[in-house]
């Protein structure tokens, strides 16, 4: 496009290491792995905020886990789970380990599952248990 105006312009910025390949990348020889990854983000603390926030929307339980994983399409998604923070959050994790964090979630009493129905469609919705029900 600055070709088409008439404005000169470097392609490459040089200072970034992929304009410049002789920068030294010191995380190439580390030992992290995607398991370390995995192993250090606060996977419940993030699936709980999305619950939280998308129970007024009443939305799937499989739409909140696409939404976690960057899974299916942003497109296919309703806006609020689109914009929400922890969008995509979980797409290390992956879609088999977030339904099973999920039911964890479930097992330790922290968020509850319910059906809804969307015009003659069931399909079940999340919320976060209430603290004085969790005992």
């Amino acid at each position: 496009m600055l070709d088409y105006l008439g404005i000169s312009a470097n392609p490459t910025c040089g200072e970034c290491d992929a304009c410049n390949p002789h920068l030294p990348r010191p995380w190439a020889n580390s030992d992290l792995t995607q398991e370390h990854l995995v192993a250090s983000i606060p996977k419940e603390d993030i699936a709980l905020r999305i619950i939280d926030d998308m129970a007024a929307f009443e939305v799937s339980r499989n739409n909140v886990v696409r939404a976690l994983t960057a899974k299916g399409g942003r497109s296919e998604l309703s806006e609020p789970l689109r914009k929400h923070p922890s969008y995509g959050q979980l797409s290390l994790v992956g879609t088999g380990q977030t339904n099973k964090l999920i039911d964890r979630l479930i097992h330790k009493r922290l968020v509850i599952e319910r059906q809804a129905e969307y015009h003659g469609t069931r399909y079940t919705v999340m919320a976060l248990m209430d603290s004085a029900t969790r005992s």
